[in-house]
């Protein structure tokens, strides 16, 4: 009987290890609706963030994440008036695979590593070949403990 998935053992653990090929897969450009669409179904979640969020570990972490992000983009951080706060390059083109994770972990931390003030915040994120997006994102922070600086 042919075998097509050509099982190995592995040598350090005895398991079997599968190996197989994927081919004759076509990947077609997005148009422009489906483009928007993307772009559209970017978010910063939780919005509005109160204190905490369900991504959050300890009672010390915050975490909110901004989600359906494409692969290849950057996604800095303002505050309302316009100043510095984050930046995020993302290049997650690994092959086989398009992207490891659809979303990435704001810390609500500024570049310094400082927590930043409740507030709201302008996300702009910058999809090569796509386009841009600007999302806002509202948050009341925990009260800042500065003993662990």
């Amino acid at each position: 009987m042919d075998n097509p998935y050509q099982v190995r053992v592995n040598k350090g653990t005895g398991h079997p290890k599968y190996q197989f090929r994927i081919s004759g897969q076509a990947t077609q450009p997005l148009n422009e609706i489906q483009v928007a669409n993307a772009l559209d179904s970017i978010k910063a979640v939780p919005n509005p963030y109160y204190a905490f969020s369900q991504y959050e570990t300890s009672s010390t972490s915050n975490v909110v994440k901004i989600t359906n992000l494409p692969a290849k983009c950057v996604v800095t951080i303002y505050a309302l008036n316009g100043s510095f706060i984050r930046q995020y390059k993302r290049d997650e083109q690994y092959e086989p695979y398009q992207q490891i994770t659809p979303a990435l972990e704001w810390d609500i931390k500024n570049n310094k590593g400082i927590p930043v003030a409740s507030g709201v915040y302008i996300i702009h994120i910058n999809a090569y070949g796509m386009g841009e997006r600007t999302i806002k994102w509202f948050g009341i922070t925990r009260m800042f403990d500065p003993s662990g600086l």
